[in-house]
């Protein structure tokens, strides 16, 4: 790490912070709170004797204006980031002439003079989990890192720093807020956020151990040291793992030095630091070697419990090697030599258990008020879909026996997470509960969720299996039939080879016909709606069938679970590579891409498979290599019909073996199914779901994150967020008109306007084999009653991301910016149009009102939050508030 990156003094620091807000504004942020002399003001803590001196010395304080610099959070992945602080909460003020300093601070200015700024408080630098970042990799760690290792216990709650304005004012932070107004938004109302909760317990923490404010701020001033703590109260913000009563309050879990460079004290310090202010202390154990640290939090993570207590994780604190040199090494920190090194090891249970237990009560709590069979069927399939490990089962067969017995138990789940949880967890502590909670956990539970009907048992016949591909075109479901087919000896058919014109009931007899002959057969087909599951289904039970046991195993790609535009990219370019070898479907080169359209209606209509049906899924992601996906599907396999463990050698084989695989039938192209395009459009990559779910998160102003949130839950109760995103670029439309307008008004006939060049460079992106993929910026989460919609800025092509030798070689046919990018072809107006449509109230409402919410931002330059009353009969206000740190991706593709 150089000085010159990361400076050590505050005056560097500060010059560097201020040059990259004003270079470089994407990667850091400024913001200017203003925080009141009347909330800092006594402490609370003026007697009545005195007060009258008290308040006099006290009238003189002036607000004071702090400044908060947030970096963008994805930037701090990168090891070369721009940034010259790693810290995360960093907040710094300007000195003004007679306020006191510590006496560190004091003399820290240029040539050892009295400073013009100095940092009030600061976080930790930024640190990350197991396997997130090249430096957090074991392998790296042993390399790198020195002993101690101090696992101190990770809280489940939120930030708050405290540090000292003065020797006898505190100062109380979030990770990046006050909680109070800014300098461009003096005249809203406070809100009500994470830091004024915090201040509230602060006050309640001293006041019970006979502390004053004053006493703590004179402690972290002489220190010159900000507090590090968590806020665990479940009745401001409930979390997953419930706050237990003795946990309830601010837990103090570091003591940072207000210095540029991370420097932060021990444990042990910290420790005694919390028993005197009355702080919550953070539990922690010393080992001296990192293999005793994972050999440790293995063992941990087995239960999700440590002394009794059910946790999250550990923060692990260390350091770095004094001896590393300054060299670019794989797996290096960006932390220099003997500075502070914390990483998090973050357990799957109970968190992740939890988690998807809160999800599936809220998928049946329909049931509430449903009371038709077919009504409840549904309910019960769709929670089947969803439950991937037999725990999450017996929690579902719980909740569904409940809801008959005791309803009012769900009242309100949303605050009562933990309620149901609880109960729960008492039930499986009983004889019955423990049993099935013990049998599902060891594989034992064969129950199939919601099916009251007995099933005829086939125990004691010769077994059979019919393997079940579900998947798309373009996932590679042939290619791990034939290389399966090798490796085992498996049966393979395929409906892509049946040339009749009703292809289902002779791929069904095909299949049949191979079962009697073989043990094992896989149906090759893009299975993907119930029908296809539950013909093949009725094989098992079918009269040419009844002297087997048949078992059904499904081969599930995570179709369900990827953006549609990614699985459509990814699946037709593997389409485009294959070429002519396939029996059905080929590349279409034009701009309609024929092949495109085959492989969209495919994922429009897929329906994840009934658990019930089968007797085992193997999951598989389409994103998997096809040494990965092979691997997956063997090592799955291997048990289940019992089949030798193959070497590493046989599955190569059997992989270039598929590769070299050639088809006999002759082609015979299905029925069209695209359309001539109308428009381009950029195809963004993203889940919107997750993407404005986190926005409405982070929103701090009550009030906006409360409209936010009830517009989007009505969007999605409806079902309505948008299916397939798109950000608009060029329509066919604008182009007419402006060559008619051109022919009216010009006189050079050959005249190319700016909506023709755009049309043109868009033509030519979508027709190029290999996507090249842009990346953009959201930028603004804007709102009505009727749509929801993200602003979208800085179209940027992403050209040195290449997975081919093919993509390669394209791309560089092309590599000049000018040719491939759109920020110089795309006219103003389209510009500041962009954006893309979360979703609709309802399907009456036109998406296009997007462009009126649009323009309503332009017409107040965006800004970081506004509101104003409808443009839209029955709209109500249209609201914005600007969005950090949140990009995404996609190509340009033809729509219709």
């Amino acid at each position: 790490m150089s000085a010159d990156k990361h400076p050590e003094s505050i005056p560097a620091l500060l010059a560097s912070l201020r040059t990259l807000r004003d270079t470089n504004p994407k990667a850091i942020r400024a913001n200017v709170h203003i925080y009141p002399s009347s909330l800092y003001a006594n402490n609370g803590e003026s007697s009545k004797s005195g007060a009258a001196d008290a308040n006099s010395r006290e009238s003189k304080l002036r607000d004071r204006k702090i400044t908060s610099w947030k970096m963008t959070e994805h930037m701090y992945f990168n090891a070369q980031n721009p940034f010259p602080t790693l810290a995360r909460g960093l907040f710094t003020e300007e000195v003004q002439d007679g306020d006191p300093l510590p006496n560190e601070v004091a003399s820290g200015g240029e040539g050892r003079q009295r400073p013009n700024d100095r940092i009030v408080a600061r976080g930790y630098d930024k640190f990350f989990n197991i396997d997130e970042v090249e430096w957090t990799i074991w392998s790296a760690m042993q390399k790198y890192t020195e002993p101690p290792y101090h696992l101190t216990l990770k809280s489940n709650g939120c930030l708050i720093l405290i540090s000292a304005l003065s020797p006898t004012h505190l100062i109380v932070a979030s990770k990046h807020s006050l909680g109070t107004t800014t300098e461009s938004q003096e005249k809203e109302a406070e809100a009500k956020a994470h830091a004024a909760v915090g201040r509230e317990w602060v006050k309640k923490t001293l006041v019970a151990t006979g502390k004053t404010e004053a006493q703590l701020a004179r402690k972290l001033w002489d220190n010159n040291t900000t507090a590090v703590l968590e806020l665990c109260d479940d009745s401001f913000e409930e979390h997953v793992i419930a706050t237990p009563a003795h946990w309830t309050g601010l837990h103090l879990h570091g003591l940072n030095h207000n210095t540029p460079h991370f420097s932060t004290s021990s444990p042990a310090e910290v420790t005694s630091f919390a028993k005197e202010f009355g702080f919550i202390q953070t539990k922690y154990v010393e080992l001296q070697t990192l293999d005793e640290v994972k050999s440790f939090t293995d063992e941990v993570a087995k239960t999700g419990s440590w002394e009794g207590d059910m946790i999250e994780g550990f923060v692990v604190r260390c350091k770095v090697k004094s001896s590393i040199n300054d060299a670019k090494e794989e797996g290096k920190p960006p932390y220099k030599a003997g500075a502070p090194f914390f990483f998090k090891v973050k357990f799957d249970e109970p968190y992740l258990l939890y988690r998807q237990w809160r999800e599936i009560t809220r998928v049946m709590l329909p049931l509430l008020n449903k009371y038709e069979p077919e009504d409840i069927s549904a309910i019960w399939k769709k929670v089947r879909t969803k439950t991937k490990r037999p725990e999450i089962g017996v929690y579902a067969e719980w909740v569904g026996n409940m809801i008959k017995s005791e309803p009012e138990l769900f009242n309100d789940y949303d605050k009562g997470v933990v309620r149901v949880r609880e109960r729960f967890l008492e039930w499986i502590e009983r004889p019955e509960g423990k049993k099935l909670w013990e049998d599902a956990r060891s594989g034992k539970s064969k129950k199939v969720l919601g099916q009251t009907e007995k099933q005829v048992s086939k125990e004691g016949l010769p077994k059979k299996y019919l393997i079940v591909p579900i998947a798309v075109p373009g996932c590679g479901k042939t290619l791990m039939g034939v290389a399966l087919s090798k490796l085992f000896g498996f049966g393979h058919t395929q409906s892509d080879d049946v040339t009749t014109k009703r292809t289902a009931p002779t791929f069904i007899k095909n299949i049949t016909a191979l079962l009697q002959k073989e043990d094992i057969v896989y149906a090759d087909r893009n299975n993907h709606i119930p029908k296809h599951y539950e013909e093949l289904a009725a094989i098992t039970s079918s009269k040419a069938m009844q002297k087997y046991d048949v078992r059904l195993i499904g081969i599930v790609w995570d179709i369900s679970s990827q953006p549609y535009h990614r699985l459509l990219r990814i699946c037709s370019e593997r389409v485009v590579s294959r070429g002519d070898n396939h029996q059905t479907l080929r590349p279409d080169p034009t701009v309609d891409a024929e092949h495109e359209a085959v492989v969209g209606q495919f994922l429009r209509n897929f329906t994840s498979p009934d658990p019930a049906l089968f007797d085992n899924l193997i999951d598989v992601q389409v994103l998997h290599s096809p040494k990965e996906a092979l691997v997956k599907i063997a090592n799955g396999l291997v048990p289940l019909v019992d089949l030798p463990k193959p070497s590493e050698e046989d599955l190569e084989n059997a992989l270039d073996y598929a590769v070299e695989y050639k088809i006999n039938t002759p082609y015979h192209a299905i029925a069209k199914v695209g359309k001539p395009i109308r428009y381009f459009g950029l195809a963004p990559e993203i889940d919107l779901n997750e993407i404005v779910e986190n926005i409405i998160q982070v929103i701090q102003d009550d009030s906006i994150k409360t409209s936010a949130q009830s517009i989007f839950e009505e969007i999605k109760n409806q079902n309505r967020i948008t299916a397939k995103p798109h950000i608009t670029l060029s329509h066919e439309k604008n182009v007419s008109i402006e060559a008619e307008e051109l022919a009216n008004n010009n006189k050079n006939q050959n005249q190319i306007g700016t909506q023709k060049k755009l049309w043109d460079r868009c033509r030519k992106l979508a027709e190029m084999k290999f996507s090249i993929l842009f990346k953009f910026d959201i930028k603004h989460l804007i709102w009505d009653n009727r749509i929801m919609t993200l602003s979208i800025k800085n179209l940027q092509p992403i050209l040195n991301e290449n997975n081919s030798i093919d993509q390669q070689k394209e791309k560089k046919e092309n590599e000049n910016e000018d040719e491939l990018g759109l920020n110089n072809v795309l006219p103003e107006d389209v510009k500041n149009l962009l954006h893309i449509t979360v979703g609709t109230k309802n399907e009456e409402i036109s998406a296009f009102e997007s462009r009126g919410l649009m323009n309503v931002l332009n017409s107040f330059n965006g800004g970081d939050k506004g509101e104003i009353d409808e443009i839209v009969e029955g709209g109500g206000k249209v609201r914005w508030i600007k969005i950090e740190g949140v990009q995404g991706e996609g190509r340009v593709k033809g729509m219709y």
